[in-house]
């Protein structure tokens, strides 16, 4: 009998071996084009850092927007009533408004909520802010 390899461990062959083998068991081949690794501890990839880059150094627009929510809307009685849901990939601001009459208000204002949202630090891109039923 063969000793059975612990999971945790690389198989010992080659591709073309581990195909022929399939093949005998009539099991599917591995036809990955991936590249077989040995598996590395968890200890190794959390020592290296994990984000590079400026994402990394800087907030998210999401956090710097709800942050600076009450700014944008320019009045707080209003902000408690409408949040911010998401950022399409076109760069709009999605907002969901609880009632109409408040919708309606801000439809007025879309237009300095959108150049105060652009003073914010990474908002820049934004180009449209879009109002739902919410």
């Amino acid at each position: 009998m063969s000793k059975a390899l612990p999971h945790d461990q690389p198989s010992r062959f080659s591709r073309d071996v581990e195909n022929l083998i399939a093949n005998l068991r009539g099991v599917p081949e591995n036809r990955s084009r991936a590249r077989l690794r040995p598996a590395k501890s968890i200890d190794e990839l959390l020592d290296r850092p994990i984000l590079h880059g400026r994402r990394s150094q800087h907030p998210h627009r999401e956090t710097v927007i709800m942050n600076h929510w009450a700014e944008v809307i320019g009045d707080t009685q209003l902000c408690h009533r409408c949040r911010p849901v998401r950022i399409t990939l076109d760069a709009k601001l999605v907002v969901s408004v609880a009632d109409p009459v408040l919708r309606q208000e801000l439809q007025f204002r879309r237009k300095s909520m959108l150049a105060r949202l652009q003073r914010l630090e990474g908002c820049q891109t934004l180009k449209a802010v879009v109002l739902m039923a919410g």
